[in-house]
């Protein structure tokens, strides 16, 4: 005699069918009945197999064991081996949901000649093998024509009455096992990331491991789903324009759970803002004040102004609409062990972690310089960074139209620098080609960088005085040419840790994108667009410093000659005695 077993079978949280059965193998597929066997319970969705999953009852316990490619979860996480269940336990298959509990004995009458005492036996002697993972075209048909409800087999479903007010048309849900099959690699640079997915418009990158619901989840996935998100995390079509539809349909959702999270709190119009635009994000990036910001998940908002640090009164309404955030914000989905650096507005900086990075995350943290006046000469000499004396070369040579690079290595910031020249040049029409994303406001012009024919766009503007942010190969023959034009300086920074390199990869760039074969022709021409080249490093404490000032001599083979150089002794700038030629 076996026990009953009681099936609550729910699509989009309303109950479809509830079934009881008294037999020790509950068979769940796509199609009713095929050579193979016969399916109790047939879910009509295409992420379901044709022989998907069996339940088998034994010693009072019930196991599910998955039998599909698709894939079968318990409590949201993908089974590989069969699973005993608990309580509360529920199985998910594709949209799906599936409550499983024993009811009690069956009747003599009820009993089958199949008496199960080893579930784990069972799984290996009498159930559908194993999809051995051969192309299953069937597995991936519409569903056939005889079953068209979502579950057959079964006395027509009394539909789960919904609140007049409100009719939604949801999405199924989508599972982490269908998003990771066209996973791109791990180590998949940005653009390869973009291309996978515009390969891929309907399956993100990947999704993280899912967090206990809670209406505020829930609310947020039902709009998502009404303004076409194509998966879980992922950005919606809906924009602006749409915020009044979605605000007047959240604020049914919530009342219609009675939500009473944070007392106070405009949940809907935030929810809405979620799925329209950047969520909370708006209105702190709207605020001049805020110099950083903290986003912890759903959890809550740091923001920093200065050196002050509270927490914002608003937050996210779950980690689905943080990831889709980043998504519309940063235009690429965040894998849940991935990270997105990116500077999506001048002087930006976005750090985005998911959560195996950051538990209880994802995390974002923005960051953004003070509002402050820009730091001139005057500022780096009152603060110690650079002597009077070279100073005031420095402000000699921009009077003159000299044209500088500024070069560092890696750990070296070369902007703050470059920033601070500008500064001495007040009534010049400035345009810089803006590469680092940290160039602070003023009166320069700023281009984006990262456009092939940037450089000759900033030339055409005839500006004053050309700024070039992280030099690159094709910008050589334009920048060597504005730099040798009368009326008119060139500023750029370039990673090389000495003067020496600094000016031999000039000359590389130039010879590669001129077609130049001769190395030392290329370098010739750098001696004679380039006059003063400083270096910038990092000292052990992370502080700043001017460590090199050098001269650079047109001729045929460009001799640099230290002016300024840095002294280990008293940790100071100090002059070398050479005389600069460039000031005669």
């Amino acid at each position: 005699m076996h026990a009953k077993t009681d099936i609550h079978v729910m699509l989009n949280g309303a109950t479809v069918v509830s079934r009881q059965f008294s037999q020790p193998v509950i068979r769940i597929g796509r199609v009713e009945e095929t050579r193979d066997a016969r399916n109790d319970i047939v879910l009509a969705g295409t992420g379901v197999s044709k022989h998907h999953a069996q339940l088998v009852v034994g010693d009072g316990e019930l196991t599910v064991v998955d039998r599909s490619r698709n894939g079968t979860f318990v409590n949201g996480q993908l089974i590989h081996e069969p699973r005993r269940l608990g309580p509360s336990d529920v199985i998910e298959i594709d949209a799906y949901t599936l409550r499983v509990a024993l009811a009690g004995p069956a009747s003599d009458a009820d009993d089958t000649d199949l008496v199960v005492d080893d579930p784990a036996a069972l799984v290996e002697d009498d159930l559908v093998p194993l999809d051995d993972g051969l192309p299953s075209f069937d597995d991936v048909s519409a569903p056939p024509a005889e079953s068209t409800d979502p579950v057959s087999r079964s006395p027509e479903p009394t539909p789960h009455p919904r609140p007049p007010e409100i009719s939604l048309q949801l999405a199924p849900r989508e599972h982490p096992r269908d998003i990771l099959l066209n996973a791109p690699p791990r180590d998949a640079t940005p653009a390869a990331v973009r291309a996978h997915h515009d390969a891929h418009p309907d399956v993100p990158l990947e999704i993280p491991a899912r967090a206990a619901e809670t209406p505020l989840a829930d609310v947020y996935r039902q709009l998502a789903a009404q303004f076409a998100a194509p998966g879980w995390g992922r950005a919606t079509r809906a924009d602006d324009a749409a915020l009044p539809q979605a605000l007047d349909l959240a604020r049914r959702l919530v009342a219609q759970r009675g939500l009473a999270i944070q007392p106070g709190a405009p949940w809907p119009e935030w929810l809405a803002r979620e799925v329209c635009g950047l969520g909370p994000l708006a209105a702190l990036l709207d605020d001049p004040s805020v110099t950083a910001i903290t986003v912890r998940g759903a959890e809550a908002i740091e923001v920093g102004r200065g050196e002050a640090r509270e927490r914002a009164a608003i937050r996210f309404s779950c980690a689905e609409a943080v990831h889709a955030i980043v998504e519309r914000w940063l235009g690429a989905p965040l894998a849940n062990d991935g990270l997105i650096e990116a500077t999506p507005a001048a002087g930006l900086g976005v750090l985005a972690l998911g959560r195996a990075r950051a538990p209880g995350g994802p995390l974002i943290h923005v960051t953004r310089p003070h509002a402050s006046a820009p730091r001139g000469l005057a500022d780096l000499i009152s603060e110690h960074l650079l002597p009077r004396a070279a100073g005031d070369l420095l402000a000699e040579g921009l009077r003159r139209g000299l044209s500088f690079v500024v070069h560092g290595d890696a750990a070296a910031e070369l902007t703050p620098l470059a920033a601070a020249l500008t500064v001495e040049l007040p009534g010049s029409r400035v345009v810089v080609l803006l590469r680092s994303g940290a160039w602070p406001s003023g009166h320069a012009i700023g281009l984006a960088g990262d456009r092939p024919d940037a450089l000759r766009c900033a030339r055409r503007l005839h500006p004053d005085w050309l700024v070039v942010e992280e030099v690159e190969a094709a910008d050589a023959p334009d920048l060597c040419a504005a730099a040798r034009r009368p009326g008119g300086g060139v500023l750029c920074t370039l990673r090389a840790r000495s003067a020496e390199a600094a000016l031999l990869r000039l000359a590389a760039m130039l010879a590669a994108a001129s077609g130049w074969p001769d190395v030392t022709a290329c370098r010739a021409a750098v001696a004679g667009a380039f006059d003063l080249f400083i270096g910038v490093r990092r000292t052990a404490t992370g502080r700043p410093v001017v460590h090199t000032i050098s001269e650079l001599r047109p001729g045929p083979r460009g001799e640099l000659a230290e002016l300024f150089t840095w002294k280990p002794e008293t940790s100071a700038l100090e002059p070398t005695g050479v005389e600069a030629q460039v000031l005669r």
